[in-house]
């Protein structure tokens, strides 16, 4: 597996673990807002060696929980699921933060029982989907990821990161109705310090604190477990 990076500890990423996070490289998409625009393009110098990841992995069982693979897009990654049986077999519990592109990788992972919790990012509606992600982004694919985790007991999350130049509030409010009963739907705001797209790093394009909590409490009164995670 091609890991371009790795965080040896994590006390928020993965919900009641201490966890290490294995970034890998590569995705199929390019959203201008993504924070981690060396691992999209794998430009970020030499990958790490799997097996001194794993061998980290291994020294700190019983300190940490959990590992948490993340991207880039993990699931682009071929070696993916001899990766997570192998930290599986250290007693770790797995999550995966995707993109929902690759719904029969997905489908397999679940099948195989490898994963504890999936962090699934909607960018947009279908239809917009291009317009945030790019060319190779495809609606149906995400849609399919999404009736996945709906018919499966691994916990999970739905996240949408609110960029007001890219999504509008009714956009995010459609997004939540879709969702509603499917899982928590977590709303965040736009990280500037580092982007694909470095305008929207000197520009403020995020929605404000009280913009995404109310469009929390709209989801909220409809039906929809809306949360806002990342602003203070």
């Amino acid at each position: 597996m091609i890991i371009g990076g790795l965080l040896r500890t994590s006390l928020s990423d993965f919900p009641g673990h201490i966890s290490a996070i294995v970034y890998t490289r590569g995705c199929n998409y390019r959203c201008p807002y993504c924070h981690n625009p060396d691992l999209v393009t794998g430009n970020d110098g030499e990958a790490l060696d799997e097996a001194g990841v794993l061998a980290f992995l291994q020294s700190r069982r019983g300190r940490l929980t959990g590992v948490v693979v993340t991207g880039g897009e993990p699931t682009l990654q071929r070696d993916l699921e001899p990766f997570i049986r192998q930290v599986r077999a250290m007693g770790y519990a797995v999550k995966l933060d995707t993109n929902g592109s690759r719904p029969a990788v997905l489908a397999r992972l679940l099948e195989q029982g490898l994963l504890d919790y999936v962090a699934l990012d909607v960018k947009a509606p279908p239809a917009g989907l291009g317009r945030v992600a790019g060319s190779a982004a495809r609606g149906a694919d995400v849609n399919r990821s999404i009736e996945l985790l709906q018919g499966h007991r691994v916990t999970h999350e739905f996240r949408t990161t609110a960029v007001r130049s890219l999504i509008g509030r009714d956009e995010i409010l459609a997004m939540g109705e879709q969702l509603r009963g499917l899982g928590r739907y977590v709303l965040q705001p736009l990280v500037t310090r580092r982007t694909l797209d470095p305008s929207l790093e000197r520009e403020p394009h995020s929605y404000t604190r009280d913009d995404l909590i109310a469009v929390r409490d709209e989801l909220r009164s409809r039906g929809v477990a809306c949360e806002v995670r990342g602003v203070a």
